[in-house]
């Protein structure tokens, strides 16, 4: 673990309680897998893995919604080093039942409390039928995820809710998540290794730049802490989420983090010949030379659904050719230095004597 000191400090961790969370998070996350890489190859293998009545009680206890699950990384983050999974479960079982019922409701959330008055979603935990429904009318309403995850949670009793959460995190770990993990764990580890070199010599604004391409980080009052967690199954997307005056950001592992052997091609170099092997997504690098756009602007635009322009933003982020502003608005603006780096890239490659 590497930490910074001064008015953010930061720390990079890569551990498997936490991508088992995650995995969780993207294997429930419905309506957004597309933006996935692993959509394809790691699902389909995860759901051969796990047994129909184990997808379907996960789907059913989230709704959908993959804050439930990542709103457990707070108690990834308090369980006692190495942090791994049989450390974290121990954690949880320790854990009080109404304490996991405010974590998985987002109470400790500023986007949720924005919303919802801190002592409603407090009462809504404890079970209170009136605050309850206010919860649901408050709580991102159009979230059709998110509100048949409280339609599901909120009639739990605690420790109905820490039997079942416990029992679906133990089912996924030994039906799924345990093979997976040798092969996981050391690309997380590299990549924790590699932004550990960077954090040595650069301050924290200058690391995120540097460790995360094509994301800007706002600093935000009262966030004191930010842990950098790297993810396998979450790419290509950065999420954010929050706990107190920490701030979590999960980023995507980086391409060289993902095999040990040099020889190859970079992935990134791959990804960025692909991405700019469209038509549609060079009129699309080539607006975002004028300035930053929202995504319903872009959409406008061109003409085309909002969906369909999402999906040409997520190729063209994860190739690192666009930055996601993450403010009260999400707004698109061109990443110059990478599309400065790909003559780089491609020359690096072809000049490997090692092939």
């Amino acid at each position: 673990m590497t930490e910074r000191r001064g008015p953010l400090r930061v720390e990079v961790e890569a551990a498997a309680s936490y991508e088992l969370v995650l995995s969780l998070s993207v294997m429930s996350d419905v309506a957004g897998r597309a933006a996935y890489q692993v959509e394809s190859e790691w699902l389909t293998s995860t759901r051969t893995r796990a047994s129909g009545d184990l997808v379907a009680d996960i789907e059913s206890f989230s709704g959908g919604s993959d804050m439930v699950w990542a709103h457990l990384l707070s108690l990834a983050y308090e369980s006692p080093p190495p942090r791994d999974v049989p450390t974290f479960l121990a954690h949880l079982e320790t854990a009080d039942p109404l304490e996991l019922r405010l974590r998985l409701l987002g109470y400790y959330v500023r986007y949720f409390r924005r919303s919802t008055r801190p002592e409603i979603i407090a009462a809504a935990a404890r079970g209170d039928p009136e605050a309850q429904r206010e919860f649901r009318r408050t709580s991102s309403p159009a979230d059709r995820a998110w509100q048949a995850a409280l339609q599901e949670l909120l009639p739990l009793d605690p420790a109905e809710t820490k039997r079942r959460l416990l029992g679906l995190l133990r089912r996924w770990y030994t039906e799924v998540f345990e093979d997976q993990e040798p092969e996981i764990l050391p690309i997380l580890r590299r990549d924790a290794e590699a932004k550990e070199v960077l954090a040595r010599g650069l301050p924290p604004e200058e690391l995120l730049d540097a460790a995360i391409p094509g994301y800007d980080y706002v600093p935000e009052p009262g966030v004191r802490r930010l842990v950098l967690i790297p993810s396998f199954v979450a790419r290509p997307q950065t999420h954010t989420f929050e706990h107190h005056e920490v701030k979590f950001l999960v980023y995507p592992v980086a391409d060289e983090s993902l095999s040990a052997d040099r020889t190859l091609p970079s992935p990134r170099l791959v990804r960025t010949l692909k991405a700019l092997a469209d038509e549609r997504r060079l009129k699309l690098l080539k607006r975002l030379t004028e300035g930053s756009y929202t995504l319903q602007e872009l959409a406008d635009h061109f003409e085309v659904g909002s969906t369909t322009m999402f999906h040409h933003l997520v190729i063209l982020r994860s190739a690192g050719l666009v930055r996601q502003a993450h403010g009260s608005v999400k707004r698109y603006s061109l990443s110059l230095q990478e599309v400065s780096d790909l003559s780089r890239l491609l020359e690096d490659y072809l000049r490997n004597d090692h092939i």
